[in-house]
């Protein structure tokens, strides 16, 4: 039972590892600014996996393919811890395998709200000393000029719904239950 339990959880990384790569090099820019899948794969698959393993291996995976794709900017430093952030505090509780799948949506969907908010308030407080004056001003300009970077990102709220429901049935696992019947129980119908 343990190693299926195990053999699950790798799948799951496997599933973040290929959606965040796709994500990365597919749909960031592309289609649409900031429209991305790295946030809700690691809340959604984080709550699944629970497991340090996970942002271990793909929060690294984030910042290499960051680093090839667009080159090393200060802005990373924020993104990535921003997204350890939001790994710590929002996807460190497992879902129940034995939740029904549209509890398990309402979870993910809160959780990633959440997380999503979060990332984009704890970014622009560290972009503002970067490129903005060190001013109350400077600071409310971070926060107003975060706002359509912060719509784009509760976009890929749409991803979370399927995420979910592929993790619910990534993790399920079949129960043996014995049942005791009675030897002198007959079979037929019950009437």
């Amino acid at each position: 039972m343990e190693g299926r339990i195990g053999d699950r959880k790798n799948a799951i990384l496997l599933v973040s590892l290929v959606m965040i790569i796709l994500g990365k090099l597919l749909l960031s820019g592309r289609l649409l600014p900031n429209f991305e899948l790295v946030i809700p794969v690691i809340i959604v698959f984080g709550c699944f996996s629970n497991s340090w393993k996970f942002p271990a291996i793909v929060l690294p995976v984030v910042a290499i393919l960051d680093v090839l794709r667009w080159g090393f900017s200060p802005v990373y430093i924020f993104t990535w811890s921003g997204f350890i952030i939001c790994w710590l505090f929002l996807s460190r509780r497992a879902f129940n395998p034995f939740s029904s799948t549209p509890r398990i949506i309402r979870s993910s969907l809160m959780a990633t709200l959440k997380a999503i908010l979060l990332f984009d308030i704890y970014t622009a407080f560290w972009c503002w000393p970067l490129w903005y004056p060190r001013t109350l001003a400077g600071l409310l300009s971070a926060y107003f000029n975060q706002i359509p970077f912060t719509l784009y990102h509760l976009l890929s709220l749409v991803f979370v719904p399927p995420l979910a429901a592929v993790g619910k049935r990534m993790i399920r696992v079949p129960v043996e239950v014995k049942i005791p019947v009675s030897t002198s129980a007959k079979v037929g119908v019950v009437r």
